[in-house]
């Protein structure tokens, strides 16, 4: 639809080399194929020299002073997600979770943002790494770096130690992340203490939350399995077991939770991250998993994941919540991986015109629409990454 005279050329000699037999899928060709860009046009990078030159400095936002770090791969680039914890003295948990806002930089008319839309997500591979953000915007300005002051959205969540949730806030914030550490540091200063007594007690406090967070979720084994071997075209996926990884991809599925609960609740429009799944399919992966016999080895183990996952359905996003099945919860969002997932970006505009500000009847509506827009499309680009992913890291292998 709406193919370029170009484009259309392309796909029916496409066609005649697949109807002839003939392997055309080199790495530059799935590039344009796939309509995958790993640079941004002198448009886009012009506009976003301008915007950050002209930054509009909103003193509404809430300034917090807590003691807050990030904790991510050694490789990581785009950090949009931090912590803070403190013990209250009435023995409770207040956790902070606060995100990344390049929509203070950025609004839904401007080239940036319609290129983020079009690009769908960050896509990270072998050899290939794809921004859906300028990385004087990702990398850099909107990007959660230790010292410097960021613009954020907070939320905070008080937590009894069996897990109920007392109070919530959320808030638009700068932050000023105090340190930027990796998992192998956070899980070394677990161990072996540090010098620093205050990151040391968070670090201690974080641990001992993250079982009482992880109660409120029950990975599905078998979407864990799958999880955890994909491809991780996104980054955001946490494929280690460690303690530090737990803590955060706990508190990360709660909040998200959280967020999704509040939408479903108040019966507004929003994005869901749903997993659904029905009995047949329930019953053909139990028969199929009673019947396979795994000997031990790598390669059987592979093959039994790659049957699980033609068996399992995929997650996806909708407008309507279904709950996410292989998490075990009953209503799910994506909200934390704003500077690399296009889906944070529409679900952070629900909150920013739902939550922090009025709205009547039209705005809702006119949200609803927008949503239903941005879902159709999310799903449609992300589908064709996961396709140019797969073949691309095959052609890699192949030369």
């Amino acid at each position: 639809n709406n193919l370029t005279k170009q484009k259309y050329v392309f796909f029916l000699n496409d066609l005649s080399y697949t109807l002839r037999g003939i392997n055309n899928n080199k790495l530059e060709y799935l590039k344009y194929k796939y309509d995958i860009k790993e640079h941004f046009n002198q448009s886009i990078s012009l506009e976003c020299e301008r915007m950050l030159e002209n930054v509009y400095t909103n003193d509404k936002r809430k300034i917090i002073d807590d003691i807050i770090i990030t904790v991510d791969g050694v490789d990581a680039h785009e950090i949009d997600d931090a912590l803070s914890i403190k013990k209250l003295e009435n023995g409770n948990f207040l956790l902070g979770v606060h995100i990344a806002d390049p929509l203070f930089y950025i609004n839904n008319n401007s080239v940036i943002y319609d290129e983020a839309k079009r690009r769908t997500t960050s896509i990270y591979l072998s050899n290939l790494t794809v921004s859906m953000f300028p990385s004087e915007l990702s990398s850099n300005s909107a990007n959660l770096l230790e010292r410097k002051m960021r613009p954020a959205t907070s939320y905070y969540y008080e937590i009894s130690n069996n897990g109920d949730v007392v109070d919530y806030k959320f808030y638009k914030s700068y932050v000023n992340v105090y340190k930027n550490i990796t998992y192998d540091k956070f899980n070394s200063i677990l161990v072996n203490g540090c010098d620093d007594i205050e990151m040391c007690k968070m670090i201690e406090d974080l641990t001992e939350l993250e079982p009482i967070l992880a109660k409120k979720y029950n990975i599905d084994p078998y979407y864990e399995k799958i999880n955890r071997s994909d491809a991780n075209i996104t980054d955001t996926n946490i494929v280690g077991d460690s303690i530090a990884e737990k803590v955060v991809e706990s508190a990360m599925i709660f909040n998200n939770y959280m967020i999704a609960q509040y939408f479903n609740q108040n019966k507004l429009p929003f994005i869901y991250r749903i997993h659904a799944m029905d009995k047949d399919t329930l019953k053909r992966i139990s028969q199929f998993s009673e019947s396979i016999k795994l000997d031990g080895s790598e390669l059987e183990y592979l093959k039994y994941i790659e049957f699980i996952k033609n068996l399992y359905p995929k997650a996806t996003y909708s407008t309507i919540n279904q709950g996410h099945y292989g998490l075990g919860i009953s209503a799910y969002t994506h909200i934390t991986s704003p500077l690399r997932r296009f889906a944070d970006i529409v679900a952070s505009e629900c909150l920013n015109k739902m939550y922090f500000n009025s709205f009547d009847d039209s705005d809702v509506y006119q949200m609803e629409d927008e949503i239903k827009k941005s879902v159709e499309a999310i799903n449609q680009k992300r589908l064709s990454i996961e396709i140019f992913s797969e073949k691309y890291e095959k052609n890699l292998h192949l030369n």
